[in-house]
């Protein structure tokens, strides 16, 4: 019921909003499939031992890492609607500065692992998933309704506003960012598999 009307809300804000460009959502949409191609490179061939394998109690495992992966892109994507249905875009008489320097910012930093970051309690992996397909599954599905959305919104996304670890960003950066968080976590776990005790393929 809820996307429901999420889905009216965003019909009857479209009447008025601006129009989002083919090359923004062409580029969104790339850059989330290549984040999910690259974690599927990252994971492919792992098998049990090696998926739940981790070098203390502190350091998350792979199948970890992926289940972290599958709640933040829940999570975010809940934070985009309720910024969709919640706030107003920009008025489409108002010129927008040009974002390609964020858009850079966010592809480059969010996932650059020599700046450390806490996840919030929502992102934190509680044995959900048996082994590395099955958590794969689950990022895939939720991927694919951010890539739907992305696919098929009448929004302009560089109209909408949201407050980010970057400061105030457009919602097609937000959603750049979900995919760059992606791949901050594919270098944790190409870490992982570097590590010198990580087991080897049997």
């Amino acid at each position: 019921m809820r996307h429901c009307l999420l889905g009216l809300l965003l019909t009857v804000a479209a009447s008025s909003a601006g129009q989002y460009s083919s090359e923004d959502r062409e580029a969104l949409v790339g850059q989330l499939a290549e984040s999910k191609r690259n974690l599927v490179i990252a994971v492919e061939g792992l098998n049990q031992q090696q998926s739940t394998w981790k070098p203390d109690s502190a350091t998350w495992s792979v199948l970890e890492v992926m289940e972290h992966l599958v709640r933040m892109e829940d999570f975010l994507f809940g934070i985009l609607e309720e910024a969709l249905e919640k706030t107003k875009p920009v008025a489409d008489d108002v010129k927008l500065p040009n974002p390609a320097e964020m858009d850079q910012r966010i592809l480059l930093q969010m996932p650059d692992r020599s700046v450390k970051a806490k996840s919030p309690e929502q992102g934190l992996p509680k044995e959900a998933y048996q082994n590395r397909d099955e958590a794969f599954l689950a990022f895939a599905q939720k991927r694919e309704k951010t890539t739907e959305f992305v696919r098929t919104t009448k929004l302009d996304l560089r109209r909408y506003r949201i407050n980010s670890p970057f400061g105030v960003i457009d919602a097609h950066q937000w959603l750049l960012m979900v995919s760059a968080h992606t791949q901050r976590h594919i270098k944790q776990i190409d870490e992982l598999k570097r590590h010198e005790l990580f087991p080897k393929a049997e």
